[in-house]
Formats: structure tokens, sequence, C-alpha cells
């Protein structure tokens, strides 16, 4: 478990988190540590901001992560853009929408609205894309509406890039001509918001920041150089920062590159004997 302290990365030791374990991996990719951003860098506010974790997470059992599972998904295969790559990935999500039509942390937590709004709408991406799933798209769309206003809440936690990646994935439904159900006025903010942390990020090269760009690649888009990001920050596993969602979108955005292939074909191999569509 990670806490994130604006540019400092602090680990909690799993000992001190109470009873975590992973649920059932079949046919997704497992929960990756959860990552949220204080909004104040005191010693009392980071005793606070563990504090808040610890009971925020002490009871919650962690089930395999849609989001990640989502962004895979979106991959094309080498052989057809119009086929995807992994469609295992497509039917877990659509044999595990949740009854109030999200899909994350199960069971839910009422401080991790967001983190379910943004696994909802990766989710919604993704059956969009391969144009499969109409019903749970609508009640997707149902949770988002009924929670759209944890979008700006400043009393919820708030995910690490959750503020460049929400935004992007909102672009990204536009182009795939999917509504959102969400006010007009907050979503050009977050988007003129997005566009501006970007635009100052790119013209620094991400000086100061490389450290936390591993948590909001994904949602640089077609804004990033993909293939510099991949030279410069490929792992031996051929991963982009360990993220299954990371480096999905660099297939995506990229689509021409073997090691990321086999990484995530890795990932799927460990639950199941799958090959590479």
């Amino acid at each position: 478990m990670i806490l994130g302290l604006r540019s400092k990365i602090i680990p909690l030791p799993d000992h001190k988190l109470g009873n975590i374990k992973l649920g059932s991996v079949t046919n997704a990719i497992c929960h990756k540590p959860c990552r949220v951003r204080c909004s104040h860098s005191t010693a009392s506010s980071m005793e606070e901001a563990k504090e808040r974790i610890r009971e925020t997470f002490g009871k919650i059992e962690l089930s395999p992560y849609s989001y990640d599972t989502a962004w895979v998904a979106m991959v094309p295969s080498r052989y057809s853009m119009n086929q995807p790559c992994f469609p295992q990935c497509l039917d877990w999500i659509l044999e595990n929408q949740k009854e109030d039509g999200s899909w994350g942390l199960n069971p839910s937590h009422p401080l991790l609205v967001k983190d379910s709004l943004s696994s909802t709408l990766a989710c919604l991406l993704a059956l969009r894309k391969w144009r499969i799933g109409d019903n749970k798209v609508q009640r997707g769309l149902d949770f988002i509406q009924t929670h759209g206003w944890a979008v700006d809440n400043e009393d919820q936690i708030l995910p690490l890039g959750f503020e460049i990646i929400f935004p992007s994935m909102i672009k990204y439904a536009e182009k795939l001509n999917l509504d959102l159900p969400l006010d007009p006025n907050l979503v050009n903010m977050m988007l003129c918001e997005r566009e501006l942390t970007i635009e100052r990020a790119l013209k620094k090269g991400f000086e100061g920041n490389m450290a936390n760009v591993e948590y909001f690649a994904e949602g640089l888009g077609e804004l990033c150089h993909w293939k510099e990001m991949i030279m410069l920050h490929q792992r031996h596993n051929g991963s982009l920062f360990d993220s299954p969602a990371t480096t999905a979108a660099a297939l995506i955005f990229h689509q021409h590159d073997e090691k990321c292939f086999g990484y995530l074909n890795s990932i799927l191999k460990l639950h199941e004997n799958w090959g590479m569509h």
C-alpha cells in the first residue's frame, strides 16, 4: 500500500493495514497498490492521512482491478485495429459489473467514489470501443450520473493522477461518441486544467515531475511522445512503470512494441494459459 504526499511517495508496510488480501483473479488484472494524494504536507497531516488509509482499507478485501483490466481490454490486435488483442479482458468486464452499475472495489467504500468513477469509466470505454454490452454501458452511465457529484468533491480520497487521467478518459469518451451524464461546466473546467497541466509539464520536459509521471502517464494520451516514453521508462519485464494500464496505453496510442505486448501477455498467462490474439 502506498500513500502519495505531493511529490513524495511514502510506503506503508502491509502489516499495518489490517487483513487485506487479493480476491479472484480469473480473467482480470490483479489490483495494484492504491495511491492517494493528500492536500497538505505537514507532519500532522501525514499521520492523519496514514490513519485515514488504514481505517479505509483495513476492512476491505481487494478484488481484481477493473481499471487496469479495462485499459488492457482496449488494446487492439496487432493484426487488426478493429479487433481486441485481449478479448478475455472484455469477457471479465461483461461478467463483473456490480449491481449499482459500477466496476471497482468490492465492497465499495464511501470515500473511494472517485476510484469507482475511474474504474467504471475505463470499463465503459472498453465496451464502447468494441461496440458490445450496450445494456451494461447504460447501467454504467447511470452510476456516473448518480455519483458525478464526487468528481470535484474535496472530501473524497483523490487517486494520484486523477486530475489528468479522468478528464483524459472523458475526452476519449467524446471520441467514441459516448455521451457522459456529467455537468458540462465541470467537464470543460477539468479538460482545461488537464491541458494546462500537461502543457506546462511538456515544456519543462517533466522536470521535477518524473517521480510521479508513472501515476498519470496513460492520461497523456495522444499528447505523449510514446516512443520516447518507452525508450526512457520501459523496464526489463517490458512494462512501463510496472503498470498494466500505462503499458496498455502505450500500445493503444503507439501500437508498436513487442516488449509491451509480451509484458501484458505474461500477466494474463500467470492466471490462465492464454495466447495473445
